[in-house]
């Protein structure tokens, strides 16, 4: 009976020697990963962001070259119906 005790104790023992670490080192990791999952969720909402300024940009351009385009066929019409005029 005291030989299943010790052996065990000693399994126990054992077991305790090498899972904890390899349990503290996954606990460890699982951290460090969430924390990067966390960081590159930060990132990409940063870059989402500056996506989305790009693009009001973008939109800002567009509508300031159809206004060129427009002024620029309006002069042009000026110009024909003034030498038709003459």
């Amino acid at each position: 009976m005291k030989k299943i005790k010790v052996i065990k104790k000693k399994l126990r023992n054992l077991i305790d020697e090498y899972t904890m670490p390899m349990i503290d080192f996954l606990v460890q990791r699982t951290r460090n990963l969430n924390n990067d999952i966390t960081n590159l969720e930060w990132e990409y909402k940063k870059i989402e962001r500056k996506m989305e300024r790009i693009e009001y940009a973008l939109k800002r351009v567009y509508q300031i070259l159809i206004l060129f385009g427009v002024a620029y066929v309006l002069i042009l019409l000026c110009i024909v119906f003034l030498q038709l005029q003459v």
